[in-house]
């Protein structure tokens, strides 16, 4: 499956576009080709060329949006990509027309797309929290991100004959921002993206590790090294659906690793691999004891 990703997180003001290039670097670690998905990525804060732009619409199967939201709407960047790729796209696989004919221009409007069977994802990001979208009295009048300000949104994937897919969307990531609020969000993320493109996939057959690894202090340069290499190669496996390294706040040589396997053999095949072996080499040395691990058990 062909998947293209609009990262959209403009780069302004006070946004840097933290939490959308986050969403983008777990798109990277889930639509890889040993999973059977081949991945195309663009940032609308670089330069792009705006056939090449097409090509990649017209190539995808999916299109996945990551944006947050201004003021109601697009960053203007990302407004400013739609209006030029878009307009580029006319009658070169986008679309066609707006889809009337001559004899009758009152009807038909918007069934010019010529992107039939692709489909388009969206996730947005907010400061307003979830609440101002459902609670009686509250700002958005009880009408959801997308019945509401993404309404125009949506009929603009429409116009090009684009099915739209379940999206999802982040609230409170500005004023009321937490860590944990950040990593239940990449979570739910990644959970979002299984359910979608893995529906067949049994979470019974999950295997949840915690891991506590202590370190020497005077290696404490090297093994953050070490246990980085471990965490970029654990997640290129085909089973680790999740692979987190944490470092205590009060103590920069304690470390806790959070993994989550698709299965017990995943896991069986992980702790065979070289990354693992390398570290098990130095634990002995750059460690005050052994690992803690604790495989666990989700319940709630």
């Amino acid at each position: 499956m062909k998947i293209f990703v609009i990262n959209g997180g403009q780069h302004f003001a006070h946004s840097g576009g933290k939490f959308n290039s986050t969403l983008v670097e777990l798109d990277k670690t889930f639509f890889t080709p040993e999973q059977g998905f081949e991945l195309q990525i663009t940032d609308i804060n670089e330069d792009y060329d705006l056939l090449e732009e097409v090509q990649k619409y017209v190539w995808a199967d999916v299109i996945i949006y990551h944006f947050p939201v201004w003021w109601f709407s697009m960053p203007y960047r990302l407004k400013e990509y739609v209006d030029k790729v878009f307009t580029a796209g006319h009658r070169k696989g986008m679309f066609y027309s707006d889809g009337r004919k001559a004899d009758n221009p009152n009807i038909n409007y918007g069934t010019g797309g010529t992107m039939q069977g692709r489909k388009y994802l969206v996730t947005t990001t907010w400061n307003a929290p979830e609440t101002a979208f459902t609670l009686p009295g509250e700002f958005f009048n009880q009408t959801s991100v997308d019945d509401g300000v993404l309404f125009g949104f949506h009929r603009m994937n429409a116009f090009l004959s684009l099915e739209r897919m379940e999206g999802i969307h982040f609230h409170d990531l500005e004023k009321n921002v937490t860590q944990e609020r950040v990593d239940s969000y990449q979570e739910r993320y990644h959970n979002h993206l299984k359910s979608i493109f893995h529906p067949d996939d049994k979470s019974d057959d999950q295997v949840y590790i915690t891991a506590i690894v202590r370190g020497r202090p005077e290696y404490r340069s090297q093994l953050k090294d070490i246990l980085g290499n471990l965490v970029q190669e654990s997640r290129k496996e085909v089973s680790c659906l999740r692979y987190d390294l944490h470092t205590t706040v009060d103590d920069p040589d304690t470390f806790t690793f959070y993994e989550i396997w698709n299965d017990a053999k995943g896991l069986e095949e992980h702790n065979h691999q070289p990354h693992v072996k390398a570290f098990a080499a130095i634990i002995d040395t750059m460690l005050v004891e052994q690992p803690i691990i604790l495989l666990t058990k989700k319940i709630a």
